[in-house]
C-alpha cells in the first residue's frame, strides 16, 4: 500500500507530525487537493491512518494510537491559540472601525472571506459581536456584554 510514492510521502509526513490537519498537509507536501484527498481516503480505508474531527479541522494520525494521546493536547492548544489570535484581530479591527463588512475585514486582515465569516458567526453566537443586516449589507459591531440575548442578531 505504501509503495506508491505519493501515498508513502503522505504517510511519512503524518507519522512524523501526528495530529497534522489537512491544510498543513496540503501546504507542506505541495500536493494537489484532489490527489491528497484520494490518498488520505485510501490510507484510512486500509486502516493505515485514522482521523479525528476537532471543530472544523480534520486531524490525521498514524494507526498505532500512541501518538494520538501524546500530541492531542498541545495540538488542540495550538489550534485554539491560532483561533484566538484571529478573533482578537477581528475584534480589534471592529473596535477601531465599527460597521465594517466581512469582506472589508477579510481585506484588512488578509484573511479569506470564509475564515472571517466562520469567526464572525461564532463570535456572534457567543454574543461578542453583533451583525446588523440591511439592504444586502451586513455590518459588524462589538456587542457590549450582556446587552443581546438572541445571539447578537439585529433583524
Amino acid at each position: 500500500m505504501l509503495e506508491n510514492f505519493t501515498r508513502g510521502r503522505i504517510y511519512g509526513h503524518i507519522e512524523s507530525h501526528p495530529g497534522i490537519h489537512y491544510s498543513e498537509l496540503l501546504r507542506d507536501l505541495s500536493i494537489g487537493n484532489g490527489t491528497l484527498a484520494y490518498h488520505l481516503k485510501t490510507l484510512e480505508r486500509e486502516r493505515i491512518i485514522r482521523s479525528r474531527r476537532e471543530g472544523q479541522m480534520k486531524l490525521f494520525f498514524p494507526r498505532n494510537g500512541h501518538a494520538v494521546q501524546k500530541t492531542r493536547d498541545p495540538l488542540i492548544r495550538k489550534i485554539k491559540q491560532r483561533t484566538s489570535k484571529t478573533r482578537k484581530s477581528i475584534m480589534d479591527l471592529i473596535a477601531t472601525t465599527p460597521g465594517l463588512t466581512e469582506s472589508e475585514i477579510a481585506q484588512w486582515l488578509s484573511l479569506s472571506k470564509q475564515t472571517v465569516n466562520y469567526h464572525i458567526r461564532e463570535m456572534e453566537r457567543e454574543n461578542k459581536i453583533r451583525v446588523e443586516r440591511e439592504a444586502g449589507n451586513a455590518r459588524c459591531y462589538l456587542n457590549p456584554e450582556g446587552k443581546m440575548g438572541d445571539g447578537g442578531r439585529v433583524k
